[in-house]
């Protein structure tokens, strides 16, 4: 069991003081053991939090001792990506549940004083009974687990047999799973009534965690098109991996689609748009990025012509908003870089801004985000290999440019391409 706070001052203290003995006077004082050994000369990092002052000291699993556990999690996905692409994905957004179980074993060295070991879940890792498993690894428990509705929300934590399964419908609720385990050593604390804390056999601790939903609508910019793989290097799928702990994104590109009905692939008609809509989780954000190929292919903007690209726009935003009710909209237009000065796009762009300024009359929470504007000032020509689409590292640096949007928007913060509703003109 880890040392009280009292203890191991009356240790460093070279005996000046004397811990007294049990009730009743007769006893011997209970032996206490540290789980590991510490170096005291070893510098501890600047974040480590406070130790309570009510210390904790013991956590069963199912009855077991915590010191007889070790984490295995479970390997992640995109270790073949990586090596086919030769690292182009940065290493410290891959590795999710090692990311949680790591959290998991240092909360655990926190509040107990116990070290207990981390794994990959491989062919060379051999089970055992005293585990506690993060994420879909091929152990049993979690390899047959069910996840209710809305599953990628969704986590199991509960006791099965002795192993404690720690699992997600996607790596953000996996993460946020840790967080029931630790509000139970939180409350301990809080109590003072016991320096133990158990999860009993068969206990069951799932839930829901608190992500955000964002649905990502556009044309083959979007989609990620001329990336290595746009499931892995388009700006949504990017942007997902950059922001896995507290966001849902999905990809919602179809390429060559238009705004305008009537012309040759309609946004309106095309099967990706279906899937948004069917879509039953509940957005809490849309980003809109469409005008690029109506720019490019139609050669005449009459009145006609922007009354349709005006009247599509926000049947598009409406239709979406209708199925959730709570969801922001941002509509950002075209990041073309070569095509920047030509006069087609000259005359989507007051086109896509009027749309907010309408929708936003209307009722609707949007803003306006200026793609334009954050190509031009953080990405530069070399980025748009065909002067239109973004090569692999054009859409890792427009992910983070949509990333830093984002959180601007639920924060509520200032963002320098990105103007609320009200402030269109």
């Amino acid at each position: 069991m880890k040392k009280t706070l009292l203890q191991i001052l009356i240790l460093a203290l070279g005996g000046l003081l004397i811990l007294t003995g049990c009730a009743g006077g007769g006893g011997d004082a209970k032996e206490t053991t540290k789980k590991t050994t510490e170096k005291a000369t070893e510098a501890q990092p600047t974040d480590e939090p406070t130790p309570p002052a009510f210390s904790l000291e013991e956590l069963a699993l199912g009855g077991n001792d915590i010191s007889r556990y070790r984490i295995v999690y479970a390997r992640s996905p995109y270790h073949g990506i990586e090596q086919t692409y030769g690292g182009k994905i940065p290493h410290g957004e891959l590795n999710f549940d090692q990311r949680s179980a790591e959290r998991l074993a240092e909360l655990i060295k926190s509040y107990f004083g116990v070290e207990i070991p981390v794994e990959e879940d491989r062919s060379t890792v051999t089970g055992s009974d005293y585990e506690i498993l993060v994420g879909k690894t091929n152990r049993s428990q979690t390899s047959t687990i069910a996840i209710r509705n809305q599953a990628a929300k969704n986590y199991v934590l509960k006791m099965d047999g002795s192993k404690l399964v720690v699992c997600g419908g996607s790596f953000g609720a996996t993460w946020h799973a840790i967080d029931a385990l630790e509000s139970r050593f939180e409350a301990a604390v809080a109590a003072e009534e016991s320096t133990s804390v158990a999860v009993a056999s068969g206990e069951d601790l799932s839930g829901t965690a608190d992500l955000k939903v964002i649905a990502c609508v556009g044309d083959s910019i979007t989609y990620g098109s001329t990336s290595t793989e746009p499931a892995e290097f388009s700006y949504p799928a990017t942007m997902g991996r950059l922001m896995w702990q507290d966001y849902l994104v999905y990809n919602y590109g179809a390429s060559g689609r238009h705004v305008c009905n009537g012309t040759s692939f309609p946004y309106l008609s095309c099967e990706d748009y279906q899937k948004c809509l069917a879509n039953p989780m509940a957005y809490d954000l849309v980003l809109i990025m469409l005008g690029t190929n109506d720019a490019l292919n139609i050669s005449s903007w009459g009145n006609a012509q922007k009354e349709t690209f005006l009247t599509c726009a926000k049947t598009l935003v409406n239709s979406i908003k209708q199925r959730n009710q709570g969801a922001k909209f941002v509509f950002m237009n075209c990041p073309i870089y070569a095509y920047e000065s030509a006069a087609q796009f000259a005359a989507v762009r007051p086109l896509q801004k009027q749309v907010v300024k309408e929708l936003y009359a209307d009722g609707v929470d949007i803003s306006l985000y200026n793609m334009q504007e954050y190509t031009k000032q953080e990405m530069g020509s070399s980025l748009f290999p065909d002067g239109l689409h973004p090569a692999d590292e054009g859409y890792i640096k427009m992910a983070q440019g949509v990333s830093a949007l984002v959180r601007a928007v639920f924060s509520n913060s200032a963002n320098p391409y990105l103007t609320p509703g009200a402030a269109v003109n």
